[in-house]
C-alpha cells in the first residue's frame, strides 16, 4: 500500500512529538507492507497528523483545550480545522483513551486508540544519576507547556538542582535553563535525571516513557495521558493537579524511593513497543483503503507483551 503522510518527513527530527511519531512509522510500517511516498507521487491513501488537512486517515494527536486557559486565536482556528478533518476522514486515530473520551462525548465519534511507543532498549544506559529534577517541554507558554511548577517546586527545595528547557517566571537560583537542545543531548539529560517532572496535560507522553525506560521516576499531575503509563507509587507519583503540597510530597517520595521506582519504570516501559503500535496503524490504513468506517476493535493484549 502506498501512503502519502503529512508531514511526509520530520520537520525537526527528534525535537517534537509528531516528528518522533513520523520517524517511528517510517522505520517500522514498511514491515507491514506500507510504502511512504512523496507529495506529487501516486498514493492509495492520504494520512495527515494533527488535523492539518483533509485526508483519508486523520491521526489526531489532540485538540487545544481552549476552556482551560486564555487560548490564542490560532488555537481556536486549529480546532476548527481539526473538526473539519474529523468529519471527512474515513478513519480517525488518537493516542490515548483520554483524547478518545473527548471525541466520543462531544462529537459522537469513536476513534481507534493508537498509543505511541519507544525503542526502550535504546534508552538503557550506565550513567550515574546527577540528582536533578528535569522539565523538558520543547516550548513554553501559558497553556499546557507552563513551566510555573518548576519555579514553585524549586523554591520549596532550594538544595535540589532543577533543569528546565524554558525559564519560569521568578526563576529561583537553583533552576538552570537550557533552551531547546539537540535530541542526543536531551537523551543524556533524561538518563542522568534524578526525577522527571511531567506536569503538562499531555495527550500521551513520550517524555514519560523515555524517563521510565531510563530508570528515572516520573512525578506527574494526575491528568491526561500520564494516567496510562504512570502508576502511583509504582514507577512514580501522581499528584492532584494544581495541588502544590501534593506535588511537593511527590517529589520527596520519588527522591526517597528512586531506585525502586526507576527499576519498575524500566520494566513497565517495555510494554510500549513501536512495533505493536505500528501493527494497529497498518490495520487502520487497510480499513481506510477499504472505506470501512465501522469502529475497530483493537486487541489491547498487544501492549501486554
Amino acid at each position: 500500500m502506498k501512503v502519502l503522510m503529512i508531514p511526509s518527513f520530520p520537520t525537526r527530527p527528534g525535537t517534537d512529538g509528531i516528528s518522533r511519531v513520523v520517524e517511528a512509522y517510517q522505520k517500522y510500517l514498511p514491515e507491514y507492507g506500507i510504502e511512504f511516498v512523496h507529495e506529487g507521487e501516486d498514493y492509495d491513501i492520504k494520512v495527515a497528523h494533527a488535523g492539518v488537512e483533509i485526508c483519508d486517515v486523520c491521526m489526531l494527536h489532540g485538540l487545544y483545550w481552549t476552556n482551560d486557559y486564555a487560548a490564542a486565536e490560532w488555537e481556536w482556528e486549529s480546532n476548527r480545522t481539526i473538526v473539519e478533518c474529523l468529519r471527512q476522514a474515513k478513519q480517525v486515530t488518537v493516542p490515548s483513551a483520554w483524547v478518545a473520551e473527548t471525541l466520543q462525548r462531544d462529537m459522537r465519534l469513536s476513534p481507534t486508540v493508537v498509543p505511541h511507543g519507544i525503542d526502550w532498549q535504546d534508552w538503557v544506559h550506565h550513567h550515574d544519576s546527577d540528582g536533578y529534577v528535569l522539565w523538558n517541554k520543547n516550548r513554553a507558554g501559558s497553556d499546557v507547556c507552563d513551566p510555573t511548577p518548576v519555579a514553585i517546586l524549586a523554591s520549596r527545595f532550594p538544595s535540589i538542582k532543577f533543569i528546565s528547557t524554558f525559564a519560569p517566571a521568578n526563576r529561583p537560583q537553583n533552576v538552570a535553563v537550557t533552551g531547546r537542545v539537540p535530541f542526543a543531548q536531551m537523551k543524556q539529560m533524561v538518563q542522568r535525571a534524578g526525577v522527571y517532572l511531567a506536569t503538562a496535560k499531555e495527550t500521551w507522553g513520550i517524555g514519560c516513557v523515555e524517563a521510565m525506560a531510563s530508570g528515572v521516576p516520573v512525578l506527574a499531575f494526575d491528568h491526561g495521558g500520564a494516567r496510562e503509563m504512570v502508576q502511583h507509587g509504582t514507577n512514580g507519583y501522581m499528584a492532584k493537579p494544581g495541588d502544590w503540597d501534593d506535588l511537593s510530597a511527590g517529589l520527596a517520595y520519588c527522591l526517597e524511593h528512586r531506585d525502586v521506582l526507576g527499576a519498575n519504570g524500566t520494566e513497565m516501559a517495555k510494554r510500549w513497543s513501536w512495533r505493536a503500535a505500528c501493527e494497529i496503524v497498518a490495520r487502520v490504513y487497510h480499513a481506510a483503503l477499504a472505506e470501512d468506517k465501522r469502529p475497530m476493535t483493537i486487541d489491547r493484549g498487544l501492549y501486554e507483551n
